[in-house]
């Protein structure tokens, strides 16, 4: 596509060549290095746009034409630097889409010539007569297709924007403003926008999912700030409650081990009331053991008084008569 329209620029040139004088070719001359320098100042499609020159040059050396080459170049350089300018609008897009290489369009107010040479480049390779003239419809058609060529995913996502796009994309084909080749990148450049618009949905509608939940998670603070306020009390009454108990434990502890001594000692001195019991036992024995001699002696001093007595009698008997 782009060699045709090379060698379209290339008839052109050889038509201009005849006609112009060296002066004029010098001035025409000096114009393609500006247009070169504005080129060269531009985003990354112009820099695509030098390359595609370079090529065509070198395929139109190969034919062996410098009037040629010289005429195709600066028509292609000027088609570049104007597309060129196309790409860096008043507000421009985030991303620059990609637009197809089979079709030129200009940034400033499209004029009847512009839409006429449009008109004629998109039917070079088909369709009606490249000389008729565009009528309203048309031109409204081009400049929409053109329009749409540099929309962004955002734009394209908008309400019926696709839509007006496959619907402008039927209308020029049934008009025949476009070949096999247009219709076919033009096809492609709206798949590729249904596909980026697929895409836009399906993040949208993540980022949208992403959002309730972040709504859900922030609701779902709110209804659980209570109950973890409540935790956190509960937490500090279990704290609380497991300190009591470790100063009850301790003084469990504390119990036991008295206990433990006064079991000790308990064991000691019953030890010692079974000693004394046995010590008891033994001195009791031994009173009643001396407490039947003291008996027995109290009889027997008895017993003697009583022999005392009747003998002091039977004496004192004996000294009366005497």
């Amino acid at each position: 596509m782009a060699v045709k329209e090379v060698r379209a620029a290339e008839t052109v040139a050889e038509e201009e060549a005849t006609v112009e004088e060296p002066v004029e070719e010098t001035t025409a001359t000096e114009m393609v290095v500006e247009e070169e320098a504005v080129a060269e100042t531009v985003t990354e499609e112009a820099a695509t746009d030098e390359a595609v020159i370079e090529e065509v040059a070198e395929e139109i050396a190969d034919e062996g034409g410098e009037e040629a080459t010289e005429g195709a170049a600066e028509a292609t350089i000027e088609e570049g630097a104007e597309e060129a300018t196309a790409v860096v609008p008043i507000e421009p897009p985030r991303s620059a889409p990609r637009r197809p290489s089979g079709i030129s369009f200009r940034s400033e107010a499209t004029s009847s010539d512009d839409l006429e040479e449009l008109y004629a480049g998109l039917h070079e390779e088909g369709g009606s007569s490249a000389l008729d003239p565009l009528d309203e419809d048309s031109k409204t058609i081009v400049e929409r297709l053109r329009e749409f060529l540099f929309l962004d995913v955002r734009q394209m996502t908008t309400t019926g924007a696709i839509a007006e796009f496959r619907s402008c994309l039927d209308m020029a084909m049934a008009i025949g403003l476009l070949d096999s080749a247009q219709l076919d990148e033009l096809q492609v450049r709206l798949a590729e926008g249904e596909e980026m618009i697929g895409r836009f949905a399906e993040a949208t509608m993540r980022m949208a999912e992403g959002r309730s939940l972040e709504q859900d998670l922030a609701e779902i603070k709110e209804k659980v700030q209570p109950a973890m306020a409540r935790l956190k009390e509960n937490d500090l009454v279990v704290h609380l409650e497991n300190e009591e108990l470790a100063q009850v434990e301790a003084q469990i502890a504390e119990l036991q081990a008295r206990r433990a001594l006064i079991l000790q000692r308990r064991d000691g001195a019953v030890a010692t009331g079974r000693e004394l019991k046995s010590s008891a036992k033994q001195i009791l024995k031994a009173a009643t053991e001396t407490k039947k001699a003291l008996a027995e002696r109290k009889l027997i001093r008895a017993r003697w008084q009583a022999d005392i007595d009747s003998g002091d009698i039977a004496w004192r008997r004996i000294t009366c008569l005497i």
